[in-house]
């Protein structure tokens, strides 16, 4: 693992980033303090581009006004990808799939064989309402492999999983035991259930169904994926409620956010109405940490796009929001250009980087109590 100081940074951005890895320290999360002094743990590749679904939070149905390039990628391009990712970091996690479905990818097996080749973590994430080569897959051995669902009836299913149909996930389950059987194999498979406000009752059916199956079944609190439709609306709720909102700087690379993004949608809005935590209530959840110059939580993730270029952030979806090519950057060169734009002004005003890692996961039932605007 590399350590985050590689190259001397000035005594201001030494505290700035101590500061940054404070509420991962001292809060309950998903994040492992060890990590945070490694520049990316965790690599999103985003071997295709294009999903099935069009998700009422995620940036795949929310792509409206965005900058959006549609791709595979190259397995060319993935070994030398996946080389230097090994170089970096041996003991990285990578991650197959990025706001997409991977089972559209037509060599999804030896994109996992190549991830596993060179000794690395590969996990998986489907919404499994399409199969393609299935037992390949499985004898490619991914080291995990999720399946996200959000109800049990279709009438529910459809309100997050637009487009999705939950008796073809049901049916596809039973296809992935039979097939788990068949190849006599050892994947670890869990059914991660996304809860909503209005889903709760359903969960217990869907663990009824899963367990006989013998997968894992996993719960968590939903989110907002997509970072800009996010600050486009909490900007947009604090205009409702009478508070001036500061315009974007505009980025050095002179990208001016104030025209680039679109405005807020009601249907974006609405989708976050049916989450249990609205992000509008993470700026008094985490008022407690002082907010940092920097954003140490971006280093630790790394999203790789099909045509090799590096997202800013993890949770961004904007082409025009990438760095350059992944293998002419050094971690070092990609930490410096993340530090300072407009997009984290925002993020962290409104403890956004805070809120989709799920800092403070001990305290979130409390959070109906949280008053928002």
């Amino acid at each position: 693992m590399q350590n985050i100081n590689t190259m001397p940074l000035s005594p201001e951005l030494v505290a700035a980033y101590a500061l940054s890895k404070r509420p991962y320290i001292e809060a309950d999360g998903p994040i492992p303090a060890s990590v945070l002094d490694t520049k990316s743990w965790r690599y999103v590749l985003e071997i295709n581009s294009a999903c099935n679904l069009k998700c009422s939070l995620c940036h795949a149905g929310n792509r409206e006004g965005y900058e959006y390039e549609p791709g595979i990628m190259d397995m060319d391009l993935l070994g030398k990808i996946l080389d230097k990712i090994k170089s970096e970091n041996p003991s990285a996690i990578v991650c197959g799939y990025c706001n997409s479905e991977p089972f559209l990818h037509p060599h999804l097996p030896e994109c996992v064989t190549a991830i596993k080749s060179r000794g690395l973590r590969c996990e998986v994430s489907s919404n499994l309402n399409h199969l393609n080569r299935l037992e390949d897959f499985l004898k490619a051995a991914p080291d995990l492999f999720i399946v996200s669902v959000s109800g049990f009836t279709q009438s529910t299913y459809e309100k997050t999983h637009i487009g999705g149909d939950i008796q073809k996930v049901k049916d596809n389950l039973h296809r992935l035991k039979d097939a788990c059987n068949r190849w006599n194999g050892s994947v670890q498979i869990a059914v991660s259930y996304h809860m909503y406000n209005d889903n709760l009752e359903e969960m217990q059916q869907m663990e009824d169904f899963v367990k006989p199956l013998g997968f894992q079944f996993m719960i968590s609190w939903a989110r907002t994926i997509s970072l800009e439709n996010t600050i486009q609306s909490l900007r947009e709720i604090e205009r409702k409620h009478g508070k001036t909102v500061p315009l974007y700087r505009i980025a050095t690379d002179g990208l001016d956010l104030n025209k680039a993004l679109p405005a807020s949608k009601i249907q974006y809005e609405k989708a976050m109405d049916r989450l249990r935590f609205h992000p509008i209530k993470a700026r008094q959840l985490y008022k407690r940490f002082p907010i940092p110059s920097v954003c140490i939580i971006a280093d630790v993730f790394t999203l790789i796009r099909c045509d090799g270029s590096v997202q800013h952030c993890c949770w961004t979806d904007d082409r025009r929001l990438t760095m350059g090519k992944y293998l002419d950057m050094t971690q070092d060169q990609m930490s410096e250009a993340r530090r300072g734009h407009p997009l984290c002004d925002e993020c962290q005003r409104f403890r956004l980087n805070l809120f989709y890692h799920v800092v403070d996961c001990n305290k979130w039932d409390g959070m109906n109590n949280v008053q928002t605007p």
